[in-house]
């Protein structure tokens, strides 16, 4: 399935929000992204996709800078369900596309 075109109407439950402490499956702390399931189902329309990352930052030497390592990434949906509001982010296999 691709993804769904920008301005299409979608309904969706579970969005992707930005967590630190444990990556889950490594021994590493850092920043990750984790599914969360709302009370209820929310209607919103695509705005654009993005990649967003898993991984956590290591610290550089006396001449050399910090620099973030990568452990994995997601695609997902932009969707907003209020002009005035952030987006979401929705994996795609989250969202319903309503006709």
């Amino acid at each position: 399935m691709g993804l769904p075109e920008l301005g299409t109407k979608v309904r969706f439950n579970t969005w992707m929000t930005r967590q630190n402490g444990k990556i889950p499956k490594t021994s590493e702390s850092g920043r990750f992204w984790a599914p969360t399931t709302g009370p209820k189902a929310m209607e919103g329309m695509v705005t654009g996709w993005r990649v967003i990352q898993d991984g956590y930052t290591e610290g550089g030497g006396y001449d050399e800078p910090a620099y973030f390592v990568q452990l994995g990434t997601h695609r997902v949906l932009l969707v907003v369900t209020h002009p005035t509001q952030n987006p979401y982010r929705v994996r795609p296999e989250d969202v319903e596309v309503l006709s």
